[in-house]
């Protein structure tokens, strides 16, 4: 294997492809993958729990609800797992954290607050527009809001390597945010591709699992649901750990031409 400190960020991309065959790597995907399975279990027996109770009495709608906190906070574990491997490549780490060991609130709580930090910066415009629309009584621009959620897509990946790297205020610097992306654009470009093609397929086999589009699909999933589970939550944690990867080293190979710098 090529000297890490010599490697350039396609010898990277290309090692990031094969980032298992480290025997360390492959124990922490591993821990990724079953967390997740865990996670869509849960998910698929609370919705379960929930339409029955809601047929039989409120009362039997307790424990899906309990079940479905716990959930949330397993996702904001995965988060945080997916955050550190961010940080850690840029770093300069190719090794992948076994655990966040940060505490319960930076470990379950904190990524769901950044998360939902993200989103709300993403889209605040539209926001503003709804706010100000409902005083002044006349329709929201459909093509507006379009535009704004596409904004907010492209600006996504540098948006959470701000937000890892640098905390909940790097989002109050939207024009340093935006500037990167300019002087970096060619490499940032390749990014959300990445990450666009990643969050697409990922979408695309959750639909396949949930509402499969042929009667043999269907005949698949319904015959061996767990099976199929298990392939669909694998392939999208290999793609989000890559993906996670690749946005740490955007960062560890194109700091120099930032807007900004936490070092």
């Amino acid at each position: 294997m090529a000297d890490p400190a010599r490697r350039t960020f396609t010898d990277d991309l290309k090692f990031s492809l094969l980032f298992f065959i480290e025997p360390a790597n492959a124990v922490t995907f591993l821990a990724i993958w079953f967390t997740n399975v865990v996670v869509l279990l849960i998910l698929a027996a609370c919705l379960a729990g929930l339409a029955i109770g809601g047929a039989i009495f409120i009362g039997a709608r307790v424990l899906p609800v309990g079940l479905l906190f716990i959930d949330i906070l397993l996702f904001g574990f995965v988060l945080a797992m997916h955050m550190r491997i961010v940080a850690e490549t840029a770093e300069g780490e190719d090794i992948l954290p076994l655990t966040t060991d940060q505490g319960f609130f930076a470990d379950f709580v904190s990524p769901l607050v950044a998360m939902a930090a993200i989103i709300f910066v993403i889209f605040v415009p539209t926001l503003f527009l709804t706010i100000l629309a409902s005083r002044m009584d006349f329709p929201i621009p459909h093509a507006f809001v379009i535009a704004n959620a596409v904004v907010g897509v492209t600006l996504f990946p540098i948006m959470m390597l701000a937000v890892t790297i640098g905390g909940l205020s790097a989002l109050l610097r939207i024009d340093a945010i935006v500037m990167t992306v300019y002087r970096t654009f060619s490499v940032y470009v390749l990014v959300w591709l990445f990450m666009l093609v990643v969050s697409a397929g990922t979408f695309a086999l959750i639909k396949f699992l949930l509402f499969p589009p042929a009667p043999g699909a269907a005949k698949l999933a319904t015959a061996h649901p767990v099976p199929v589970l298990l392939v669909v939550s694998l392939i999208v944690s290999y793609f989000f750990v890559v993906a996670m990867r690749v946005i740490g080293l955007y960062y560890r190979h194109f700091k120099h031409q930032f807007a900004w710098s936490w070092e």
